[in-house]
């Protein structure tokens, strides 16, 4: 079986029935491209220049200062070694209520860069059953 992220769900000790309390984390099996996370570039004004031209060629992505980049709603966005899967704002949300506590293989899909969604692999028939599919 391929190495996928895991949901950790955990009931609160004071009240471990009280779903509402649980706590949700992903654990990342290693940052790959299909959950790296991009975040703004503070790149001067010649690096910019230079992403934009690097674009224009072709270049997709383009590099800058050692680093892929990405334009995002237009920004520069430089890649990290973090999982945008486990620090993704919205996961907790996506999550909540759907899953018991324990350990639960997951894989998930991205939206526009804003959305995620999360669904336990036992969960995956086909490619349909994914809520961005379309967009992929």
């Amino acid at each position: 079986m391929p190495n996928h992220h895991v949901l950790i769900v955990t009931p609160d000790a004071g009240d471990p029935a009280d779903s509402d309390l649980f706590t949700y984390e992903i654990e990342c099996p290693g940052v790959t491209d299909s959950c790296r996370r991009y975040e703004a570039c503070s790149a001067g004004a010649e690096e910019r220049e230079n992403l934009e031209a690097a674009e224009d060629a072709g270049q997709r992505p383009a590099v800058a200062h050692g680093q892929r980049h990405f334009m995002y709603d237009g920004v520069w966005c430089a890649e990290t070694d973090r999982c945008n899967v486990a620090g993704h704002d919205s996961m907790p949300n996506d999550v909540a209520g759907r899953f018991q506590p324990g350990r639960h293989p997951v894989d998930f899909d991205f939206g526009d860069g804003t959305e995620i969604a999360i669904f336990a692999i036992n969960d995956l028939a086909t490619a349909a059953t994914r809520p961005y599919a379309d967009q992929e």
